[in-house]
């Protein structure tokens, strides 16, 4: 499928940072000029938000279907994610958008499921 928007995003995790310890985030010592700087883009968006869950495993499903971790149980009760869950990726690429997933977490990646939707 053709791309649909010639606009780009690119969605950048970092685990284990507090957001409010973060320029971005509001934090007064500068931390993260260049988030600050793209995000100050005439289309650009910089922002923080919060974990869902104390570990990776159920933040990064979290992060990467927009429910909570009772809905997907990732890290509880399930090991992958169900596949009835769409993923963010899953919904992009169902739009006409290109993915790329890229990760050295072991919690974002094929063994859970969360990498789906990636091209």
């Amino acid at each position: 499928m053709e791309a649909m928007t010639d606009k780009n995003f690119i969605w950048l995790v970092f685990d284990s940072i507090r957001g409010d310890r973060t320029s971005i985030g509001g934090h007064d010592r500068e931390t993260t000029p260049t988030l600050e700087a793209i995000g100050a883009e005439p289309d650009g968006i910089a922002g923080t938000c919060f974990a869902h869950a104390i570990w990776s495993q159920p933040s990064v499903a979290s992060m990467m279907t927009g429910t909570y971790p009772s809905m997907h149980g990732s890290g509880s009760y399930n090991e992958v994610l169900p596949a009835e869950i769409p993923t963010v990726a899953q919904r992009l690429s169902d739009g006409g958008y290109h993915t790329i997933g890229v990760s050295s977490n072991p919690y974002f990646s094929a063994t859970t499921g969360t990498d789906r939707g990636f091209d």
